[in-house]
């Protein structure tokens, strides 16, 4: 079946090597999560995090899962964009810590959530942020900034039927990458400015 006549839920890498997929539940999970995130549903964002720990059977010994949601989407939702206090002050304690966390931070801090809930960590969830991590460091170094987020767009939001969600995700990703750019020199989004 040619790669492009394969089902869109399914993300492929061809390299030399053979073919990679990730399984049913990983792109499932993908999918909502990157939904929810455009949606900006922390909530919904937190769930798809911890339906997917569950459904692998990592939550035996689990407690207070609704607090885990809550916790993991607000964490997640403030990596993916530049979002208003209410959302990235339940992670991090002043707007300069929320602004330098990289992706690696972000993991540490997922990973420490889990552990505080008694949620055994994903293999899958390790595989695919250590991923990250290790690609956006990487393109730190080379100067370039790439959104993964802008990059997901086309696979998540195909077809006509789909057009005004894509509108609003480039909508949303224009002004959290603005306000990324402006931030570097700023005060956080919706504070006064300083008087110098």
């Amino acid at each position: 079946m040619p790669l492009s006549a394969r089902p869109a839920r399914a993300t492929m890498v061809r390299h030399r090597e053979p073919l990679h997929e990730m399984n049913d539940r990983l792109c499932s999970f993908a999918m909502i999560s990157m939904v929810a995130t455009f949606r900006m549903d922390a909530h919904g964002l937190g769930e798809s995090v911890v339906k997917l720990h569950r459904d692998e059977g990592l939550c035996k010994y689990a407690r207070d899962l609704d607090k885990l949601t809550d916790k993991m989407g607000n964490l997640l939702l403030a990596g993916a964009f530049m979002c208003d206090e209410e959302i990235w002050s339940q992670t991090f304690d002043n707007y300069e810590e929320y602004r330098s966390s990289r992706v690696s931070e972000y993991f540490a801090r997922m990973i420490g959530l889990l552990s505080e809930h008694r949620v055994r960590v994903s293999p899958s969830i390790w595989s695919l942020t250590t991923a990250f991590a290790l690609i956006e460091g990487s393109v730190a170094e080379l100067g370039y900034g790439v959104n993964v987020l802008r990059a997901a767009t086309p696979y998540l939001f195909r077809g006509w039927q789909h057009l005004p969600e894509r509108l609003r995700s480039w909508v949303r990703l224009d002004a959290s990458e603005r306000e990324t750019r402006e931030g570097d020199d700023g005060p956080p989004p919706g504070a006064p400015a300083r008087d110098e």
